[in-house]
């Protein structure tokens, strides 16, 4: 059993339209203090991550909001519920089985908030003997016994635990059902809920913590998805996950574990969200606290998750998570060049250290099944609202020779597709959606970001898609700040000496000055080379941000003349090369822009530069020992 591995369970409930795109809770505090009851509407900079219920793998406490019990302690068993608040401790759960134990929280699919209607499993066997790990349990009072999920694969094992639940169906129908299920006991289930799921014409999404019948022969995997309706395999392991990563056994040699399930009511593979039990560090990378789309990549961090709780550490694990039936998953974008649209601020710039963007710029997003073309556009942010001409859609011209892997026709992924817009940035959301079962996590489309009106401008960015020929937009504006200026005013000296000067031993070390402006400068370096034979020594990188007392800033130097950078010595060279020869020293100045670096090979593959635009400047001087 991996009760001792990381577990993350995902329910999404996702039935309605959204009515507005601003972030407006709506709270109501029940008498129960246990119980805080939540509908949330969407923030518009971070989408799903912020409509979530979960629970963590660890405890802890919560810098952030308190409780509306005080206790500012969260519990491994407690599900936590959208805008940081506590939906419900674990005893407000357990309250029908008289349990004084917490007893973890491993899966959660809340189906009503306002009648307090979820249903869920444990980490551990109830003490009293009412259920186990493996049970599917509902706040109302009914357990439906992991054996009866089983009851249609026809397996001698009795109980395989419980990792992942979903309900498909009417949600009217799930909850009459469960209604039902609580007048039903325990050992009264044996094999009747196939017969249930068929009359209420819905069906119960699960994975397993073990794999059965034997791991030598498996007639699935735990990280399977499998239906207790029908008995068969929803989707095995090796489809949930991008082509890249090895999943799947025998042919692909690794079961990642299938943690947590999201999907629509109605069965939509197309919007399967996931986690695995275990992490990944190829590409494309992920770990068992990430939610995952399907066959796409990382949608939601662990850090997106936890973050507004201000915990002391950003990885707690997930145990349980779910989205509030009042929210409805759209196409939208969610990264730009690997990161996250939670990580960007309105300032278009990511993470604490404010990163902006430039270059290529690869971004990542999910359709619909029914969405026939798509495209990215944008407009400078100072025009907003934009309209007509002010809109450019980000077009990938057949001369920038994108090509994507694709079927060759013979069941591989041996052949090659030149993939482009049109000239108005429109694809064929169907033949994208093909290209995908090869390139699992093909871009949206790539923006040459030096091509914008203004190459360090400020931008809004969103998604425009087409179904059956009305053309729609996501409900999200994405801030967007390019960077395509290296750093610039680059200019050094010997603070004491001049430059193509004589030095001798007693002029060691030279202090190096220097100047240089970017406006969103990270990092700069000294090189000092020469000698015979050659040698070079590379001095440490500085940061803005390691010494808030230097000169240097977030900006570069600081004030409009040269400041005191670091001091070289020839004697930092090997012994053997230091001789009566000519030396350099170098600078080495790099911004914050996270980059992407042109088209490669595969060119669905290109690599993410963070380092960001670099310059270099030096001066030269002679050395006799």
């Amino acid at each position: 059993m991996k009760k001792m591995k990381r577990q993350f369970a995902i329910v999404m409930i996702a039935t309605i339209l959204l009515s507005v795109l601003t972030v407006i809770p709506v709270m109501s505090q029940s008498k129960d203090e246990n119980v805080t009851h939540f509908i949330p509407e969407v923030d518009k900079a971070t989408g799903i991550c912020k409509m979530l219920y979960f629970s963590t793998e660890e405890e802890f406490i919560t810098q952030g909001p308190e409780p509306a019990d005080g206790n500012p302690i969260i519990s491994d068993g407690d599900l936590l519920g959208p805008g940081c608040v506590v939906f419900a401790r674990n005893k407000k759960l357990l309250e029908k089985f008289d349990t004084e134990s917490d007893l973890g929280l491993d899966a959660a699919d809340v189906l009503n908030e306002e009648r307090f209607l979820v249903a869920f499993s444990t980490s551990l066997d109830d003490p009293n003997g009412q259920f186990t790990a493996g049970d599917l349990l509902v706040t109302n009072g009914a357990v439906i016994p992991n054996i009866a999920l089983l009851a249609k694969f026809d397996i001698q094992r009795a109980d395989l635990g419980l990792d992942a639940v979903h309900f498909i169906g009417d949600v009217d129908s799930i909850i009459k059902f469960l209604d039902q299920a609580s007048q039903v006991s325990r050992d009264e289930w044996l094999k009747n809920l196939p017969e249930m799921l068929e009359r209420y014409d819905i069906d119960i999404w699960f994975s397993t913590e073990g794999t059965a019948p034997t791991p030598e022969a498996p007639q699935f995997l735990d990280g399977d998805l499998l239906s207790a309706r029908t008995g068969t395999i929803v989707v095995a392991n090796a489809d949930l996950l991008p082509s890249s990563v090895p999943a799947g056994i025998p042919d692909r040699g690794v079961d990642f574990g299938l943690d947590a399930v999201i999907s629509d009511r109605d069965g939509n593979k197309g919007q399967i969200y996931f986690s695995t039990e275990i992490l990944y560090e190829g590409r494309p990378s992920f770990t068992d606290g990430d939610v995952l789309l399907f066959g796409n990549g990382v949608v939601c961090t662990n850090d997106d998750l936890v973050q507004c709780f201000e915990p002391k550490t950003k990885e707690l694990g997930l145990d349980a998570l779910a989205i509030p039936r009042e929210a409805e998953l759209k196409p939208q974008i969610t990264h730009f060049n690997q990161v996250s649209v939670s990580k960007i601020s309105t300032s278009g710039l990511a993470y604490s250290i404010e990163q902006p963007f430039g270059q290529w710029i690869q971004i990542h997003g999910y359709l619909l099944p029914e969405i026939e073309e798509f495209r990215v556009v944008y407009c400078a942010a100072d025009k907003w609202p934009c309209s007509g001409p002010d809109i450019d859609g980000i077009e990938v011209v057949s001369a920038q020779n994108w090509h994507v892997a694709a079927s060759d026709g013979w069941g591989t992924c041996d052949g090659d597709k030149h993939w482009f817009s049109d000239t108005d940035g429109w694809f064929n959301a169907s033949e994208y959606r093909t290209l995908r079962d090869c390139t699992s996590d093909l871009p949206l489309t790539m923006w040459n970001s030096m091509t914008a009106p203004d190459p360090d401008g400020l931008y809004i960015v969103w998604l425009q898609y087409r179904r059956e020929g009305i053309e729609y937009r996501e409900p999200y504006n994405h801030y967007i700040q390019l960077d395509n200026t290296r750093p610039e005013d680059l200019a050094i000296a010997p603070k004491n000496g001049t430059i193509c000067g004589e030095f001798i031993p007693a002029d060691m070390p030279i202090m190096v000055q220097g100047h240089f402006y970017d406006t969103h400068f990270r990092s700069y370096r000294l090189e000092l080379s020469g000698g015979d034979p050659w040698a070079i020594k590379y001095y440490d990188q500085i940061n803005h941000y390691d010494n808030l007392t230097d000169n240097v800033g977030s900006e570069g130097t600081i004030g409009p003349g040269m400041v005191d950078l670091y001091d070289v010595d020839v004697n930092d060279l090997p012994a053997e090369s230091i001789d009566d020869c000519a030396y350099e020293v170098e600078l080495w100045t790099w911004d914050r822009t996270i980059r992407g670096y042109d088209f490669d090979e595969p060119n669905d593959d290109r690599p993410i530069w963070f380092g960001g635009w670099s310059n270099k400047t030096g001066f030269t001087f002679d050395y006799t020992p």
